[in-house]
């Protein structure tokens, strides 16, 4: 039997020019579960910046929880699935990266994940050319 997976997934906010869309990484259960039964998902991602009213710094945040409460997700792709033995190694990779914008901060935990192979190579050069290229400053 094969060892229990999670799908590492990437989420987008809705476009709300002349913001850059928030990204958000999302670790959940590759099981398809009873909706009677939801099963907590664990998300990565910031809050605050420089678009807030008023602004303030960027703050890492994760959640684990059956449901995101920061914005809503309008679309999602899936990246890879991981071994759930290997949670403690993502966790640990994102408690390493520094707050940003959502698009860099998701991409350079991207990056970080392949250095440790947790997800294909050219995963993170994939998604760098998709930042919306005000961010990049």
């Amino acid at each position: 039997m094969l060892p229990p997976t999670l799908d590492l997934v990437l989420g987008k906010s809705a476009y709300r020019d002349p913001q850059p869309q928030n990204w958000v990484l999302i670790l959940f259960p590759s099981t398809t579960l009873s909706a009677d039964t939801p099963t907590p998902n664990t998300y990565y991602y910031i809050q605050g910046g420089p678009h807030q009213d008023p602004p303030t710094e960027f703050e890492a945040s994760v959640d684990v929880d059956t449901q995101f409460y920061a914005w809503t997700i309008a679309r999602m792709e899936k990246i890879c699935s991981i071994d759930v033995r290997d949670k403690e190694r993502v966790d640990a990779v994102v408690s390493g990266v520094e707050a940003k914008s959502s698009q860099v901060y998701v991409v350079e935990i991207l990056r970080e994940l392949e250095g440790v192979h947790l997800v294909p190579d050219g995963t993170a050069a994939d998604w760098a050319r998709r930042v919306d290229k005000r961010l990049w400053g």
